[in-house]
């Protein structure tokens, strides 16, 4: 792979991991539309780890907030705010692990399937669908107040399957995510808070899995640093645009992009 397309290939899932268009389906698709032979795997992880480390910077405040609250609520053996934060990301990571450790294999193998990600696009276009129904008041997104969560853990556990349900490609994380919560209750700003927390670990255990025999150091590899350092950047934009439309509950608007896309990715795919 050259560096050109692992720099076109950043900027693809920088722009398309926060936004619920799937950056999975798209890599997918860029990766067939540039040439790419064999699907680099590989540059997938990196990508991702690219936008991983957006949410890091994006979020630094609310993390060390959360992390300072939890050692509290140890040492005063009570469940504080933050404590409990850190309980239901665990709790929804659960169902995201499981599903992406037995699944893993069987998913794999739909990457190199342009029906199977034009058929997962209209379904996460469909699930967007059915948030704009749901009438909620404006929530501030700047400040996060630990002690007046107001997700369930049965609400995690729900978010956690959408997020393991979207190992395929296709199907959008923050998509699947920020629609489930907001489906179960969840107001919008935690919505996109939480789909953002709990990626932290599905991403990084994720990468762990698939890097294990991939050295990000050596010569022939330096494409992959061309593509995280392309995906952190346009990351930090593209989740700046997405909390704010999530914030303003026009999520379900990327539906009809979603359903374009997906149908012309599966007519291209029978010709």
């Amino acid at each position: 792979m050259s560096w050109l397309q692992a720099f076109l290939l950043g900027l693809v899932q920088g722009l398309t991991e926060f936004l619920p268009v799937s950056s999975s389906g798209h890599l997918v698709i860029f990766q067939k539309l540039l040439g790419v032979v064999h699907h680099s795997l590989e540059l997938d992880i990196v990508v991702h780890l690219g936008t991983l480390f957006a949410i890091l910077t994006y979020y630094r405040l609310d993390l060390i907030s959360i992390a300072s609250d939890a050692f509290k609520g140890i040492a005063q053996r009570k469940m504080s705010g933050g404590l409990r934060l850190v309980v239901l990301i665990v709790v929804a990571s659960i169902p995201t692990a499981i599903i992406g450790l037995v699944f893993r294999e069987d998913f794999k193998n739909l990457f190199s399937s342009l029906t199977a990600v034009g058929l997962f696009l209209c379904i996460t276009g469909l699930l967007l669908l059915l948030t704009s129904r749901i009438k909620q008041d404006t929530f501030s997104l700047d400040k996060m107040d630990l002690s007046k969560s107001n997700i369930s853990f049965k609400q995690a556990l729900a978010i956690g399957i959408a997020q393991g349900l979207a190992i395929a490609p296709g199907i959008s994380r923050a998509g699947s995510t920020i629609a489930t919560a907001l489906i179960c209750g969840v107001s919008r700003a935690e919505a996109a808070r939480f789909s953002f927390l709990i990626s932290i670990p599905a991403i990084a255990g994720a990468a762990l899995l698939e890097l294990r025999e991939t050295s990000l150091l050596t010569a022939n590899a330096s494409y992959l640093w061309i593509g995280f350092i392309t995906a952190y950047f346009v990351g930090l934009l593209g989740l700046t645009i997405i909390v704010k439309i999530v914030h303003r509950g026009k999520i379900h608007l990327f539906s009809g992009y979603l359903f374009a896309v997906g149908l012309i990715a599966v007519y291209f795919a029978m010709k």
